[in-house]
C-alpha cells in the first residue's frame, strides 16, 4: 500500500518523474561505462577502430569499407587525440590503397598491428597498458549512443502515454540484455538503434502537430542513421512515405486552425 501510493506520487509529479528518469539514465552511463572497462575486445571492433583511427590519420576512407564512418571516426578521433601512433600497421594501409578489393579483410590485419603491436606503452585510467587500454579510450564516447536510445524511447513514450508510458518505457530500455552488453563497444547496432529510434519519434511529432523544429529533428537524425549504417536507407525511404503533405484544401483548412508557425502534415497517402 505504502510503495502504490509512492507510485502514485511519482506519476502525479512532472518533476519527481524527470529527476527519477534522471537518475536511471545515469545509472545506465555509469554500467555502460563498466562495460567499456570489463569487456574484452569483441571480433568486429578490431576492425572498426583500425579503420577509424586511419580516417582520423590519412584523411581518406579506405578501410572497412562496408559500414559509413560515423561511429568509426568517434572512436578513431578519441584515440588520435590521446596519442596513438601507427608504425607497422603503415604498410596494410598502403596495401589496401592498391588493392581496394581486399580493403575489408586488411583492416582486421591493420586493427591487430595498431592495437596489439604498435602501441604497447599507451595507458588510460583504469586499463593495462596497450590493446586494453587502447580498446577502452576508444568505448568511452559511445557511451552517449545507449543513454540516448533510453532518453528517445522515454520522451517518445511519455509523449504518447504520459509519464508511466515514459517510465514504463525507459525501465525497458535499460534492463534489455542486448543494450547492456553492446551499448559501448565500437560497433554499429546500438547507434543505429538510437537515430532510427530518433528519427521516428521526430516523424510521428511532425505528423501529429507539424512544428518545423521535428521536421529538423528528423532530418538530423536520419542524417546521422545514415552515417552510421547503409541499411538506414530504408528508414529514410519509409519516413519519405510516411510524411506527406496534405492536400491543398485540407491543408487550408488546417492552417485556420493551427498556431501560424506551424505546417500541417499528415500521414494518409496523398491523392493518385
Amino acid at each position: 500500500m505504502v510503495l502504490a501510493s509512492r507510485v502514485a506520487r511519482l506519476l502525479g509529479s512532472p518533476r519527481a518523474a524527470g529527476i527519477a528518469a534522471a537518475l536511471v539514465l545515469g545509472a545506465l552511463a555509469v554500467v555502460e561505462v563498466d562495460v567499456v572497462r570489463s569487456l574484452s575486445i569483441t571480433f568486429d571492433e578490431q576492425s572498426h577502430i583500425g579503420a577509424g583511427f586511419s580516417y582520423v590519420t590519412h584523411g581518406d576512407v579506405v578501410l572497412n569499407p562496408e559500414h559509413p564512418p560515423l561511429v568509426k571516426l568517434i572512436a578513431g578521433a578519441t584515440i588520435a587525440a590521446l596519442g596513438v601512433k601507427e608504425s607497422a600497421a603503415g604498410p596494410l594501409l598502403a596495401l589496401a590503397r592498391e588493392q581496394p578489393a581486399e580493403a575489408s579483410g586488411l583492416s582486421f590485419a591493420y586493427g591487430e598491428r595498431l592495437l596489439f603491436h604498435d602501441n604497447p606503452a599507451f595507458v588510460v585510467a583504469g586499463a593495462r597498458p596497450g590493446a586494453d587500454a587502447i580498446v577502452t579510450a576508444a568505448r568511452l564516447p559511445l557511451v552517449v549512443f545507449p543513454v540516448l536510445l533510453a532518453l528517445v524511447a522515454y520522451a517518445w513514450a511519455r509523449a504518447r502515454f504520459g509519464r508511466a508510458g515514459g517510465l514504463l518505457a525507459l525501465a525497458l530500455v535499460v534492463t534489455y540484455p542486448d543494450v547492456l552488453g553492446h551499448g559501448a563497444l565500437v560497433t554499429t547496432d546500438v547507434p543505429s538503434a538510437a537515430f532510427g529510434l530518433a528519427s521516428g519519434f521526430a516523424l510521428d511529432q511532425l505528423v501529429r502537430d507539424g512544428r518545423v523544429r521535428w521536421l529538423l529533428l528528423l532530418g538530423l537524425a536520419l542524417g546521422a542513421a545514415l552515417a552510421v549504417k547503409f541499411s538506414a536507407v530504408f528508414l529514410a525511404a519509409s519516413a519519405m512515405r510516411r510524411a506527406r503533405p496534405i492536400p491543398s484544401a485540407a491543408r487550408g483548412r488546417a492552417r485556420a486552425s493551427a498556431p501560424s508557425s506551424s505546417r500541417a502534415w499528415s500521414s494518409a497517402p496523398s491523392p493518385r
